[in-house]
C-alpha cells in the first residue's frame, strides 16, 4: 500500500511497494557485479563519503542513507535534508520508509543493521544540515553525508541510482564479512529433496550452484558404493587453461582419468562444443566426457557432432542436471540422501560461498517447508 508522507499541511503519496521492489531488483543486480568482483564506478570524492559512512561507529548514517536516496529517486521535489514530517518546506517521513523499507530490506537479506537510525540517533526533528552537527558524535560521518546529500540535490536520476548500486555494493561487503548460518534439513522425502533443488538450480548464482550440487553428488556416490575414485572440483570462475584441467570436475583412478565434466547453466551449441573439443578434449586426450547441463540439448547438430567425436575415440554425454540428481537420489538410498545432505550443508558453510548463495539456500528450504 502506497503511504501518505509529508508535512502537517500538504501530502505527498510515496510508493512503498515500488521502492520495495527497487531495492530488491537493485540488489540482485549487484549481487551479480559482486560475485564477479565489479565494483560499481563512482566519482572518488562520493567513493570516500560512503566509505566514512561505513567506517563510522555510528551505522545510522548509511542505513538512513539508502532511505534518502528512495526520496531523491521517487520523490525527487522532496527536501533530503529534512527528515520529518513536522518540518515545513518540503519535509518526508525518514522515519516511516526506514520502518516499512529500508530496515526490512537489511534483515530480509542479513546484512548487518540496527534497529533504526531514526529510533537511536536522529530523534527529535533531526535534519541533516551543518547546524544539526552539535548534535551527533561523529563529525565526519555527519559531513560525508551532508556532501552526498548535496551531491544528490544536483545530480540526475541515473547519477542517484549510481550511488545506491555503491552504497548496496559496500552492504555487501559489510555482509561478506559476518556470519550467515546454512539452514539444514535432517530428513526430506526424495520429492521434496528435488523441489528443493529446483529452486536452487534456478537462483542466479553463476553456474556455483550447480557446480556444487554435482560435486556433492560424485563425492556422495563415491561414499556410497566404496570407490577408489577422487572427485577434484576447481573453483567456478578459475580457466580451465589456467588450472591444466580439461572440466570443472575431474574424477580419477590413480593416475587415470575417467570422466571429465563440464556443468554450466548456458545453452549448448554446436559452436561451443566443437571449441571445448579443441580446447579440452583432444589436447588431455579424454575419453569420457559430460556435459551436466540446466536443458539437454535440442539442436541435433549438437548430437551429431558428438557422434562423430564418438567415432574418433571421445565419448560425450549429456546430462541434465535436475533429472539426473532425481534419479541419483533415490539410487543411492535414505544413507545416501544423508550423506549428500551433510556434503552439501557443509560446503555451503565454507567461507568462499557467497552470503548471497547462502541466503537463496535458506529461502529457497523455506519456501518448500511452507509449499510455496
Amino acid at each position: 500500500m502506497d503511504e501518505l508522507l509529508g508535512g502537517s499541511t500538504e501530502k505527498v503519496v510515496f510508493p512503498v511497494q515500488d521502492g520495495v521492489a527497487f531495492l530488491d531488483q537493485t540488489l540482485e543486480q549487484v549481487e551479480v557485479e559482486f560475485r564477479q568482483n565489479l565494483i560499481p564506478q563512482l566519482r572518488e570524492d562520493l567513493v570516500v563519503s560512503i566509505e566514512t559512512l561505513f567506517t563510522s561507529k555510528t551505522q545510522a548514517y548509511r542505513e538512513a542513507l539508502v532511505g534518502v536516496l528512495l526520496v531523491r529517486i521517487f520523490l525527487p521535489d522532496r527536501n533530503l535534508a529534512r527528515p520529518y514530517i513536522s518540518l515545513s518546506g518540503k519535509s518526508y517521513n525518514g522515519r516511516d520508509i526506514d520502518e516499512r523499507i529500508v530496515n526490512p530490506f537489511l534483515r530480509k537479506n542479513a546484512i548487518p543493521c540496527s534497529k533504526g537510525p531514526y529510533l537511536n540517533v536522529f530523534r527529535r526533528q533531526f535534519t541533516f544540515t551543518p547546524e544539526a552537527e552539535n548534535q551527533v558524535r561523529d563529525k565526519a560521518a555527519h559531513q560525508a553525508m551532508l556532501a552526498l546529500i548535496d551531491e544528490l540535490r544536483e545530480t540526475t536520476h541515473e547519477g542517484a541510482v549510481a550511488i545506491l548500486s555503491r552504497l548496496i555494493y559496500r552492504f555487501l561487503m559489510l555482509r561478506e564479512d559476518s556470519d550467515v548460518a546454512v539452514a539444514a534439513v535432517n530428513r526430506l522425502s526424495v520429492k521434496q529433496y528435488i523441489l528443493l533443488l529446483q529452486s536452487v538450480i534456478n537462483t542466479p548464482s553463476g553456474g556455483l550452484f550447480p557446480l556444487m550440487l554435482a560435486s556433492c553428488m560424485f563425492e556422495t556416490i563415491v561414499k556410497v558404493y566404496g570407490l577408489n575414485w577422487t572427485v577434484d572440483t576447481q573453483g567456478i570462475n578459475v580457466a580451465d587453461k589456467a588450472s591444466g584441467t580439461a572440466g570443472d570436475i575431474t574424477i580419477t583412478s590413480g593416475v587415470t582419468v575417467l570422466f571429465s565434466i563440464e556443468v554450466t547453466v548456458r545453452p549448448l551449441d554446436k559452436n561451443r562444443l566443437v571449441q571445448t573439443f579443441m580446447d579440452k578434449i583432444a589436447p588431455n586426450e579424454i575419453v569420457d566426457y559430460i556435459f551436466i547441463l540446466k536443458e539437454l540439448p535440442r539442436d541435433q547438430e549438437v548430437l551429431r557432432q558428438a557422434q562423430t567425436y564418438f567415432g574418433q575415440g571421445h565419448e560425450i554425454n549429456f546430462l541434465e542436471i535436475a533429472g539426473w540428481l532425481e534419479m541419483q537420489l533415490i539410487n543411492i538410498g535414505k544413507l545416501g540422501r544423508t550423506t549428500f545432505n551433510e556434503l552439501l550443508v557443509n560446503k555451503l558453510r565454507e567461507k568462499r560461498v557467497p552470503k548471497s548463495l547462502k541466503l537463496a539456500w535458506n529461502e529457497s528450504i523455506n519456501r518448500m517447508l511452507v509449499g510455496i
